[in-house]
């Protein structure tokens, strides 16, 4: 039985958290919260009565479980909410711990809608209450290095990138989230959601344009698209192509990010190891030396103890909602390429929800306008941040506008073809 008081001290009170999801995802925060010496979990939430019993046998028969959030709140008094819900179901739940008073540390993607992701920020920006986002690939020891090493600027300029993640995710092993079987676009929101970030992060740039297909093979056991493939510009000058796929068929994945620079190359060849250096004119690659960590707990840990820095103090180190706001503009940018075929200005898609974007693409965005002035959709209606029609927000063919999508004379007028892989949702 694992026990909170194997704990060092802290030189902060407790941070007193109650943990709202108990799912795979939620009982790998239920290990890292018991042990993080910060923090003192006072409830944890989940419908499911299993999940219940799960907390119950591993932190002991006197930890506190509530079936839903609003007996949890009633019943004690947290500071901080942890999020591990499907990202599905995210939008009233987060406004309403909001509305009680709660800070807030949230599953990524904040949510699988970018209509409701923006309402919870605007929600919580209208409040005053601070939301963070569990974007834990920041903290692996070659995310931290690779960031370290270009911003020492040894190797020059980034100016080409290409990462490929291939992966046989088997959708009913046990220890797997089971909703991504039949979400919309899986692969694109729960795994090259945290790709995309990185390239955010590590290249210290936001996205300009990307233009994307998506597809689902024949074996695959999805009811969605689980291979995206895109390409992106960035506000730093850098082209990045991306290829991720959950439907390989071999039992080992592979995992391989090239960043070539002015003076040569960086090269990742796993997902949490293999970093090399390879200088200009040479095929020798260097090791870059990490330190051990456990994935997908070491990173997690780091990251819940930036969000503790933050509460503390009232610092920005940790992923906060606006950024992610920049990321999942990305994603749903990708998306909106793959369904009508053609190359979405992300700055000029982003704003229609009200998301900002970073003073360097604003720099940046006089070159790229050449991208939306053919647009093939109708920018919706009142569609800012926050609203609360969604469907206002979803895209249809009709009279040209600046909507930030393109390229120029694309398709001419009307509808695109819906041959091929560029299917509607209509179609799914």
């Amino acid at each position: 039985m694992e026990s909170e008081s194997e704990r060092q001290g802290s030189p902060y009170d407790l941070v007193p958290v109650v943990l709202v999801g108990v799912g795979v995802r939620g009982r790998m925060w239920a290990r890292i919260l018991a042990r993080e010496p910060g923090v003192h979990v006072v409830g944890y939430v989940d419908p499911d009565p299993g999940a219940r019993a799960w907390v119950r046998e591993t932190f002991g028969a006197n930890a506190r479980c509530f079936a839903h959030h609003p007996e949890a709140l009633t019943g004690t008094k947290p500071a901080l909410a942890v999020v591990a819900t499907p990202p599905m179901e995210r939008r009233a739940l987060c406004v309403a711990l909001a509305d009680a008073g709660y800070t807030l540390l949230v599953e990524k993607p904040l949510s699988a809608d970018l209509v409701d992701a923006t309402a919870i920020a605007n929600r919580c920006q209208q409040i005053g209450q601070r939301c963070w986002i569990a974007m834990n690939f920041r903290y692996a020891a070659t995310t931290v290095a690779a960031r370290t090493i270009l911003q020492r600027g040894e190797l020059g300029l980034p100016g080409l990138a290409n990462m490929t993640y291939w992966r046989n995710r088997d959708g009913g092993s046990p220890g797997l989230n089971k909703y991504p079987l039949t979400m919309r676009q899986p692969m694109l929101w729960e795994q090259a959601i945290h790709h995309l970030d990185l390239i955010r992060h590590i290249y210290d740039s936001d996205v300009i344009t990307v233009s994307a297909t998506t597809s689902n093979p024949p074996w695959s056991e999805y009811a969605d698209d689980t291979t995206v493939c895109a390409t992106l510009t960035l506000a730093n000058g850098m082209t990045v192509q991306y290829t991720g796929t959950w439907s390989a068929r071999t039992a080992r994945d592979s995992f391989l990010w090239r960043t070539d620079c002015a003076r040569g190359a960086l090269v990742q060849t796993a997902l949490f190891d293999g970093l090399h250096i390879v200088h200009d004119g040479t095929e020798a690659m260097e090791y870059v030396p990490l330190p051990v960590q456990e994935p997908f707990m070491d990173d997690i840990r780091l990251l819940l103890r930036a969000v503790l820095h933050d509460f503390h103090t009232g610092d920005a180190c940790a992923p906060s909602i606006d950024d992610h706001l920049r990321t999942l503009a990305v994603t749903a940018a990708i998306e909106a390429s793959a369904e009508h075929g053609l190359r979405v200005h992300v700055p000029t898609f982003a704003a229609a929800l009200g998301i900002p974007m970073l003073p360097d693409v604003v720099a940046y965005d006089a070159p790229a306008r050449r991208f939306t002035q053919s647009s093939g959709l109708k920018r919706p209606k009142g569609a800012t941040r926050g609203t609360d029609n969604g469907s206002d927000c979803r895209w249809r063919w009709g009279e040209r506008d600046e909507y930030g999508l393109s390229p120029r004379g694309a398709w001419g007028e009307g509808d695109p073809p819906r041959s091929g892989r560029h299917r509607g949702r209509e179609h799914r």
